[in-house]
């Protein structure tokens, strides 16, 4: 498949509509040529077949280099539209992990593990650079409480978390949305999560 898009696609001087409409033309004059010798001569008939020949092969040619861009197209787009569906899964994944450490959730290290993966795979650099400010904070946070049973957030700790998280979640709605129609502060964000 790949050798026949590159014949139809990579080479200026090989275009299908080129190439189809030149074999059709030959095919056309043939025909023209086998009319026009029949009414004035009658012996123009044989011309009739090869030209007929030719214009279906030209027909025939141009369908198929139409099947093959709309399914390439189609393709591309099936792709792109799964790997939205999967970034779109682990976003939310993140989120719920991310929000479960914030607000005191119990922490699981394999999960955290796993994520941390999926994120290093799936996210785009802004959501990477989020996300690693988040996990300096989180850290940061949980060092100041080393000595703690009950790790509490000071409000100002819980505020500069939940900003990191903001940040995090604008990445990944910028990363999930094509256009700025969808664009919505960082302080709206929180707020619908934080009720604030």
């Amino acid at each position: 498949m790949a050798n026949l898009k590159s014949w139809f696609w990579d080479d200026e001087e090989l275009q299908p509509e080129g190439f189809c409409a030149s074999i059709g033309l030959v095919g056309l004059v043939l025909v023209l040529l086998g009319l026009g010798f029949v009414w004035t001569t009658g012996w123009g008939k044989d011309l009739f077949v090869p030209g007929a020949t030719l214009l279906t092969v030209a027909l025939t040619a141009w369908v198929a280099s139409r099947a093959v861009v709309k399914w390439t197209e189609q393709r591309e787009r099936d792709r792109q539209a799964a790997e939205y569906k999967h970034r779109e899964e682990v976003y939310e994944q993140l989120v719920t992990f991310m929000l479960g450490r914030i607000t005191g959730g119990a922490y699981d290290e394999e999960l955290d593990k796993q994520l941390r993966a999926k994120a290093a795979v799936w996210g785009s650099a802004q959501i990477i650079g989020a996300l690693a400010n988040w996990q300096t904070q989180m850290t940061a946070v949980l060092d100041n409480h080393a000595h703690e049973e009950r790790k509490i957030m000071t409000e100002d700790e819980g505020k500069t978390m939940r900003d990191a998280l903001g940040r995090a979640l604008e990445a990944m709605r910028k990363d999930l949305s094509s256009s700025n129609k969808n664009a919505v502060s960082r302080s709206e964000i929180l707020k619908s999560i934080f009720n604030q």
